[in-house]
């Protein structure tokens, strides 16, 4: 193999390892629900696992692809998701909808961010604080259930 090639092979490799750092998160955990019933999301290794309730009736749900992940990281970008809160809260709630959501990518981007009756809100602001889930709540739930190809979509997993 000639220095060119070894130097283009090289290269390649960085590039791959690079839009892996990009688009992988290292640590994706997200639960909802209500009343005790709970769904959760949680990224083991490349496998995405979902239980209800209980760690004990956990299943392994989907492999997303490198491109699937790329799309989910630019939803993310578009929900601005690393500007939300760390908490959200509707005082005059006190039972309902909790959920809590954990994303991290080696490139620092955290979203850590959880909540009671209430969601962040960057694209439907003017709706803050009416108890109901967000625009950007919504469509990080929809992209999720996309990741997942459908399969977490059941149980107290909020649409």
């Amino acid at each position: 193999m000639t220095k060119t090639r070894k130097v283009q092979s090289h290269s390649l490799n960085r590039l791959t390892q690079d839009k892996h750092q990009q688009v992988l998160p290292t640590t994706f955990y997200m639960t909802q629900g209500s009343m005790g019933m709970m769904s959760t999301v949680e990224l083991r290794g490349s496998c995405l696992y979902y239980s209800e309730t209980s760690e004990l009736d956990e299943e392994p749900i989907a492999i997303p692809s490198l491109e699937c992940w790329g799309s989910f990281r630019q939803a993310l970008d578009l929900l601005q998701a690393g500007r939300w809160q760390s908490g959200y809260t509707n005082p005059v709630a006190l039972n309902g909808h909790q959920w809590e959501v954990k994303i991290e990518y080696p490139d620092d981007l955290l979203i850590e961010s959880r909540g009671s009756n209430a969601y962040p809100s960057y694209l439907d602001a003017d709706k803050k604080g009416l108890g109901k889930p967000s625009l950007d709540w919504r469509l990080l739930t929809h992209a999720v259930v996309w990741l997942t190809e459908g399969r977490c979509n059941r149980g107290a997993l909020e649409l």
